[in-house]
């Protein structure tokens, strides 16, 4: 059984930086037959680049049972951007103004 797996993780680096090193509390897997093997996609403390990143935990017991924890860990540049649009995929952005469907490109300098 897996244990405090984390949520999706949103955050800002400075505008010009290229990444954030980003933190979590790592989750925990209990077994009867025994302590779970576990294995990381990512540990805290990594540097995330700018985007979105997932995160994969995968523990594996004795018997080879598997079960697995998954979260995204996303990085954006400044923190005006996720104030002013909230989340973002792709580069793009959608907007719904005055009824009209606006898609807004960025890129970063």
């Amino acid at each position: 059984m897996i244990s405090d797996c984390p949520g999706d993780i949103a955050t800002t680096t400075e505008l010009g930086t290229t990444g954030k090193v980003v933190t979590w509390t790592e989750p925990d897997a209990t077994d009867r037959s025994g302590t779970p093997r576990e294995t990381a996609s990512h540990q805290p403390g990594f540097e995330f680049p700018v985007g979105t990143t997932n995160v994969l935990y995968t523990f594996a017991d004795n018997a080879n049972n598997v079960a697995t924890c998954s979260f995204s860990v996303t990085v954006g540049t400044g923190n005006k951007l996720l104030e002013t649009f909230g989340t973002f995929e792709n580069d793009y952005i959608s907007r719904n103004v005055s009824n009209l469907f606006h898609v807004i490109a960025l890129s970063c300098i």
